[in-house]
């Protein structure tokens, strides 16, 4: 009555299964039988298919119970199969019925839902079930007074043909058995799957989280050149929040100008790569075929990294360099510079007292002591620009009161009314640094934005603490700065004015990052420049 099923199948699916299977074979068996005249064989198949029906209700009807003893369900399920499928093949034939192959089906589901013993508890109850079919068939006319006698007479009946029973009985014993080993083969195939599933699962998951951990991005590609996965780094690095944001569609959609094969080609490479909030960084990237283990061509897979931070400190090594070997050779020269100055000043000190002053020499030797003015401020300039920032005379001091006594000198020197100035500090911004040279960071900031708005604008000052650190922004909305000057705006003596030595920036580079801290530059042409200079807290 019941066919092969699977170890998996839950017992609300063994019930189901079980009805639509025993639905189609007695139901086309009685139609078969009342076709053909057999109207009390056919009665009888639907009488036994009714009974199941209500069997199989009851059954659902305590799922929950027999859910908690899933083998004494089991057992209750064959045993229930085995009598109705001996009332089904007594009413149609006995041992000349055509279901007896219900029998061999139940022999096997045991076996393979249960185990080997369950397969020859099996064999017994249908053995003895069928000789009791061959008593009743050989027996169904006649009168005795005892079972013994009903048996005997029965099974050594000159009427009955044993041959047919035996061959019957010996293939319910093979099927038995091999019902029997096929459910040792599927309980062994089953625990090895379970060993082998849980390998998978451990590989998996070391895979997953190697490839989570990595610290570089990692991007497999189809041959489309369509993104299947990308690791956590990955959208970290690409400031892309969520991965579906990127799986299914093109490399080149969120990494332009990049070509796969000229990658392979190349090895490596490096770009600049804007985010969605437009933050521009440089990526280094290598890409590789992914093969299969047929050494075939599947896709392929694209390794990438944030080089912002290196090429920084490349860019800051570099200049740290540039600034030792050029302090080396002309600390001494602007020195030297002061002593000349000094005597050309006191030089026009004493003509101005003892030469008859008129219009022209008085205006002259005031052009020369602006000019010695201007060089000694220039040569003071370059005198901190070429030795160390002295660390001995820091203090503890508040950005926030540097900038704002700042502020206050510049706007009352360049009397610009085109400037809007804006400000917004937070208060208690300590820092450990000196307030002469951090005023000077910050007037040469404010020189730079303004120079840059030769029409006027707004240059907003911002003070904040931000990840356990002091930032300071000053943003303008100027003309912005060339690509190409990028990396060259805070070399010594580099400028784009008419008018500057190009010492400004160097000088604000120098200071800041002898406390210690760090400046960035984000500018974009026509839209103006925001330098955010980043100050460590004080340890104490």
């Amino acid at each position: 009555m019941s066919g092969s099923s699977s170890l998996e199948l839950g017992l609300r699916k063994i019930i189901v299964i079980r009805m639509v299977v025993v639905s189609i074979i007695l139901i086309s068996g009685a139609l078969i039988y009342y076709l053909s005249g057999s109207r009390d064989s056919s009665f009888n198949l639907i009488a036994v298919l009714s009974a199941f029906y209500f069997l199989n209700l009851l059954f659902l009807l305590f799922e929950a119970l027999f859910t908690y003893h899933r083998l004494f369900f089991k057992y209750l399920i064959v045993f229930t199969d085995i009598v109705l499928s001996s009332l089904v093949i007594n009413f149609t034939g006995g041992t000349s019925s055509p279901f007896i192959f219900l029998y061999p089906l139940i022999l096997l589901f045991s076996g393979m839902l249960i185990s080997r013993v369950a397969s020859y508890l099996s064999l017994c109850i249908c053995v003895l079930s069928y000789f009791i079919i061959i008593i009743i068939q050989v027996n169904s006319e006649g009168n005795f007074d005892s079972t013994k006698q009903l048996f005997l007479k029965g099974v050594f009946s000159e009427r009955y043909d044993l041959v047919p029973s035996y061959f019957h009985l010996i293939g319910f014993v093979l099927i038995a058995a091999l019902g029997g080993f096929l459910a040792q083969k599927i309980k062994i195939a089953h625990e090895k799957l379970g060993i082998s599933e849980k390998s998978l699962n451990i590989l998996q998951n070391l895979h997953q989280n190697i490839l989570q951990s990595l610290t570089s991005g990692v991007v497999t590609l189809d041959l489309d050149e369509k993104v299947i996965s990308i690791n956590k780094s990955g959208l970290d690095i690409l400031d892309i929040k969520s991965e579906e944001e990127i799986v299914d569609k093109k490399f080149e959609s969120f990494l332009p100008d990049i070509s796969i094969e000229d990658l392979i080609e190349q090895k490596r490479n490096q770009i600049n790569y804007f985010t969605p909030a437009g933050k521009n960084m440089i990526l280094g990237l290598a890409a590789s075929l992914l093969k299969d283990e047929s050494n075939k061509v599947r896709g392929y897979t694209v390794i990438f990294q944030d080089l912002t931070e290196i090429r920084n400190l490349e860019e800051r090594l570099r200049s740290s360099e540039k600034m030792a070997i050029l302090g080396q050779l002309s600390g001494g020269l602007a020195h030297e510079l002061r002593n000349p100055l000094s005597a050309i000043s006191g030089a026009i000190e004493i003509l101005n007292s003892e030469v008859a002053q008129n219009e022209t020499t008085h205006r002259m030797s005031k052009v020369a002591s602006r000019e010695i003015e201007r060089l000694n401020l220039m040569v003071e300039d370059f005198l901190l620009l070429t030795t160390p920032v002295n660390e001995v005379n820091t203090s503890i001091v508040d950005i926030s009161h540097i900038l704002s006594e700042t502020l206050e000198s510049f706007k009352n020197t360049v009397k610009r009314s085109d400037l809007d100035i804006k400000k917004s500090f937070q208060h208690g911004m300590l820092v450990e640094a000196d307030s002469y040279k951090m005023k000077q960071v910050f007037w040469n900031l404010l020189d730079n934005s303004m120079d840059s708005m030769p029409h006027g604008g707004k240059i907003e000052v911002k003070c904040f603490s931000e990840n356990g650190k002091i930032k300071v922004s000053v943003s303008d909305e100027g003309t912005g700065i060339e690509d190409e000057y990028m990396t060259k705006i805070f070399d010594p003596f580099f400028t784009t004015k008419e008018i500057g030595t190009g010492l400004g920036l160097a000088i604000v580079q120098k200071v800041v990052e002898g406390y210690n801290g760090n400046i960035s530059v984000y500018s974009k042409i026509g839209k103006g420049t925001e330098i955010v200079v980043t100050m460590p807290k004080p340890l104490n």
